[in-house]
């Protein structure tokens, strides 16, 4: 049976703008945008998960402040060599590896919004982040070879 054991994590890129273009509003409701995509790579008995968001857009008047980040989290996996089990592997990396990322996601923009100082703290809603991302191709696969 297919296993997966998430290991560590890294903050590689954590990047906050005010947007020049907000038009500042009498209410407390912000207009983020999200735009998740993961590279999900294999390399012998890890997995290497490139999580990239970039938060907000520069061309919104509604939008005060865009957000980019990117974070590498590492998972160990545990495979048979049969179809089933592959496919078990890939379903657990594209769903379930991505569930447990989102979280660290969702609380460094958190974090960064609230020390700002300007702005309302901002809180990536709880969805199913995985399910978004399939839903716009935002999922890629990369094998290396065991050399």
């Amino acid at each position: 049976m297919a296993k997966i054991k998430f290991k560590d994590y890294y903050v590689e890129k954590l990047e906050y703008n005010e947007n020049e273009n907000y038009i500042e509003q009498s209410s407390s409701s912000l207009e983020v945008e999200t735009s998740p995509s993961v590279d999900i790579v294999f390399k012998e008995d890890f997995i290497l998960i490139v999580f990239e968001d970039k938060i907000g857009n520069v061309e919104n008047e509604n939008c005060p402040f865009t957000v980019n980040i990117k974070l590498n989290a590492f998972f160990e996996y545990k495979v048979e060599e049969n179809e089933e089990d592959k496919e078990l592997l890939n379903t657990l990396i594209s769903q379930n590896a991505i569930a447990i990322v989102y979280p660290y996601i969702r609380s460094l923009v958190a974090d960064i919004t609230q020390r700002s100082n300007r702005f309302p703290s901002f809180i990536l809603p709880t969805i199913n982040v995985a399910k978004l991302m399939k839903n716009n191709d935002a999922i890629k696969f990369h094998f290396l070879n065991n050399d």
